[in-house]
């Protein structure tokens, strides 16, 4: 079974809640996935349940020194640390299930409780669902040619026209059309003509939501640069992405048993200058 969405949610920590909410208050269609306890950390693992322990250690503490207050207990003070546990646990239990309560109560969201995992750049599979969401492409919007080496990849055209270059011929797709790309086909497209709303599928998924991430994280925060054509800025860190994810990614028009080596030279290079391939903060550890 297939289902489509506007935008998925993956996890129900501080900040997957609150999107979903918005993204459904919007009109958007939304998916949420949670595989364990709804809240994340903070509120089964982190913050909640360590203040709370936390305000029962201070009230030992206040207990003890109650003499200092004019205050006579008339014995030393006890801590039962299984109903310790069992406050820390009821209030996290509360959080938890608050959270729950919301994300399922969302207009136009659907909740799934199990693990995701990629199956594309567009397409989360969830214990044996597949969930999609769509690309939107704006006017003006490019994705510089590339190759997928080991994977191939399908283009369903949902709403308007979406003009694609694939091995140096134009498609053009309508909506309900589709084109598959093979392994190793230059594809890309640059300067779109208008609005475009599209399905797109890679299989297999490997480590590409991976790449998506790291590339997307650096293009925003400004440390690599690729424009629709000419040359790349920031390239020790390209050829750091470029290497760690060359079973996904590839450049065109140079031979993949060529430019991998190079990739791997200018790579080291890049580590020498103190750059990394590794980018937790945009998801991509």
């Amino acid at each position: 079974m297939t289902a489509h969405f506007d935008a998925i949610v993956i996890g129900t920590g501080q900040a997957g809640p609150a999107l979903a909410a918005r993204l459904s208050a919007a009109g958007m269609k939304v998916a949420v996935v949670e595989r364990n306890r709804f809240g994340g950390t903070c509120v089964n693992t982190g913050c909640i349940p360590t203040k709370t322990l936390v305000a029962s250690a201070y009230a030992a503490q206040l207990a003890r020194r109650s003499a200092e207050y004019g205050v006579a207990i008339g014995g030393s003070v006890q801590v039962d640390m299984k109903r310790v546990k069992a406050r820390k646990d009821e209030i996290a239990g509360r959080s938890t299930q608050g959270v729950e309560n919301w994300v399922r109560g969302l207009k136009n969201g659907a909740v799934y409780h199990g693990h995701a995992r990629f199956e594309g750049p567009r397409a989360v599979r969830v214990d044996g669902e597949l969930l999609e969401a769509e690309l939107h492409i704006s006017p003006g919007g490019f994705v510089r040619s590339h190759v997928h080496p080991t994977q191939e990849e399908t283009f369903t055209a949902v709403e308007g026209t979406f003009v694609l270059d694939v091995a140096g011929e134009t498609r053009a797709l309508g909506p309900g059309e589709t084109v598959v790309i093979p392994a190793r086909t230059p594809h890309g497209f640059r300067d779109a003509k208008e609005a475009a709303k599209l399905q797109v599928e890679v299989r297999p998924a490997l480590a590409l939501d991976d790449y998506f991430r790291a590339y997307l994280g650096l293009s925003r925060d400004g440390r690599i640069r690729l424009p629709a054509s000419g040359l790349p800025t920031g390239l020790l860190q390209i050829a750091l992405v470029m290497d760690r994810y060359a079973p996904e990614i590839g450049a065109p028009k140079i031979p993949l048993g060529v430019q991998r080596p190079l990739w791997r030279m200018l790579a080291k290079l890049g580590r020498k200058a103190g750059r990394s391939a590794s980018f937790p903060e945009y998801g991509a550890p």
